[in-house]
């Protein structure tokens, strides 16, 4: 079977003008669990076969590889991409978490570490999926979002994974918006952007050797405590008066009007007094699927309880559940919104709600 395959990459590295060639291992289970140990040598031996092909085809051209970020989890599958680095025998790593799932959580940093000093560069995977009830496909504003989080941690580019999928077909104005502006960080800084702890859907398959965080269930007395990080410098955005609001959201499942719960958020607690709560109990109509017996508390946070840039933490306490109710209560979703001005003491867009409201410009005859 490998040397089937092997002819096959030799075909195409022969007869294609590429500039490269990709293994996609993603993550799958390549040996049995008892002969992973042993089975990491071969694709070691097998990668290297392949990039002597590549490079023999073209000096310029070179081996890139689709691996999970996590290395001890690419090492259980049979992928020893530590070792690949120190051979040499891949130039470009392409990591990645979720599979087709937008991860704020992703973190590089461990290969980038391994590659430090080499000629290796690596790559964030960055996917455009998120199947929520809500959205299909990431919105822009979640899209700046992943993207500035990838680039602050210093990754050497962007892989995009899957963004030509259904999802963005057919494609308009704001898909390649997206695409102009994910390499740019400091373009994408003073532009809105969506944050969120990943929550497992039942709409996807995923690997089995990692699930989603969120949700999960809330006890009495329990604290539940999630970090997430930001890319955003608010402080420095707010002097340059762009800064328009900031949003926590969380969402609790299986919730009811008699619970009582407290939240932090950095070690503050945040005061119920400033929270809007809204209802979820049951919903007739859903943008896409129906989330019941749920409320979103949404605190407009002030200067005082801004997130930092890096890691924040969002901490859940629930302190009184009714005995009666059967279902556990779930914490089941959290975002931070940062939201900006178009430009200093500007206003939010073409029809900002705060002017109240406007009428459809018509275009001119």
């Amino acid at each position: 079977m490998q040397d089937e395959r092997f002819a096959l990459i030799e075909e195409v590295l022969k007869n294609y003008p590429i500039d490269g060639f990709e293994l996609w291992f993603g993550h799958h289970y390549f040996f049995h669990p008892k002969e992973v140990e042993a089975g990491l040598e071969t694709m070691t031996n097998w990668v290297k076969r392949v990039h002597k092909a590549v490079k023999a085809s073209g000096k310029d051209r070179e081996l890139a590889v689709l691996v999970p970020a996590n290395i001890e989890w690419a090492r259980s599958l049979g992928l020893d991409v530590p070792e690949w680095i120190r051979q040499g025998i891949v130039d470009v790593i392409n990591g990645q978490n979720y599979y087709q799932k937008i991860d704020n959580l992703a973190d590089f940093r461990p290969l980038l570490e391994i590659a430090k000093g080499t000629s290796c560069r690596i790559h964030a995977g960055t996917n455009a999926i998120l199947n929520s009830d809500r959205v299909s496909g990431g919105t822009i504003e979640m899209i700046r979002g992943v993207a500035c989080n990838y680039w602050a941690q210093g990754v050497d580019g962007l892989y995009l994974g899957q963004w030509f999928a259904g999802t963005n077909w057919p494609y308009k104005a704001p898909f390649y918006e997206q695409l102009r502006e994910v390499a740019y960080p400091k373009l994408m800084a003073p532009k809105d952007k969506f944050y969120m702890v990943p929550t497992a859907d039942q709409t996807r398959s995923r690997p089995p050797t990692q699930t989603a965080p969120l949700p999960v269930e809330l006890k009495e007395n329990r604290p539940v405590k999630f970090e997430l990080p930001i890319a955003d410098d608010l402080p420095y955005w707010d002097k340059q008066k762009r800064v328009h609001e900031v949003l926590l959201r969380i969402r609790l499942a299986d919730s009811t009007e008699l619970d009582r719960v407290t939240f932090r958020f950095n070690g503050k607690e945040l005061p119920q007094s400033q929270a809007r709560k809204i209802n979820h109990l049951y919903r007739m109509h859903a943008p896409r699927f129906r989330v019941n017996n749920a409320y979103w508390y949404i605190y407009r946070l002030d200067r005082d309880h801004w997130p930092r840039q890096g890691k924040n933490s969002i901490e859940v306490t629930l302190n009184k559940r009714d005995p009666d109710i059967t279902p556990t209560l779930k914490l089941r979703d959290i975002e931070i919104e940062t939201r900006y001005l178009m430009g200093k003491n500007y206003y939010r867009s073409n029809e900002d709600t705060d002017l109240g409201p406007a009428a459809i410009a018509r275009p001119r005859a």
